[in-house]
C-alpha cells in the first residue's frame, strides 16, 4: 500500500491533536491556598489584612488580596483569625549548657528551701 504525503501528514496532526487533549486533560498541580486574617511580611511598613498566600510546590508564588477560592484540587489552609508573618530563627543560645543535658534540672537541685 502506497501512502501519500498528504496523508501521512494528516495522520500526524491527529496524533499532535490527540497528544494536546490528553495533556490538557491532565489535572495542574493543586496548591496550598493559606488565607490569612493578617500578614506580616517583613518589607510594608504595616500588617496586610485578608490575603490569600498562594504556595505551589514548595514555593510562594503569589499573594492576593482577599480569599480566594479554591479549585477542586486546591488545599485551604484557614488563618482568616490569625496573623501570618516569615518563619523566625532563635539565634540566641549558651553553648555552655547545652554541653550537659541535666544543666538545668541540676541547677534547681542545688537550690535548698
Amino acid at each position: 500500500m502506497i501512502k501519500s504525503r498528504h496523508s501521512v501528514v494528516h495522520v500526524q496532526g491527529r496524533v499532535a491533536a490527540l497528544l494536546l487533549a490528553c495533556w490538557l486533560a491532565i489535572p495542574s498541580h493543586a496548591a496550598t491556598l493559606i488565607q490569612a486574617g493578617h500578614l506580616i511580611d517583613g518589607v510594608s511598613n504595616r500588617a496586610a489584612d485578608n490575603v490569600t498566600i498562594v504556595v505551589e510546590g514548595n514555593r510562594i508564588t503569589a499573594i492576593d488580596a482577599g480569599f480566594r477560592s479554591a479549585g477542586a484540587q486546591d488545599q485551604v489552609v484557614d488563618l482568616r483569625n490569625a496573623t501570618v508573618l516569615p518563619g523566625l530563627m532563635d539565634m540566641h543560645v549558651h553553648l555552655t549548657e547545652e554541653a550537659n543535658p541535666g544543666y538545668e534540672l541540676a541547677r534547681y537541685k542545688e537550690i535548698s528551701i
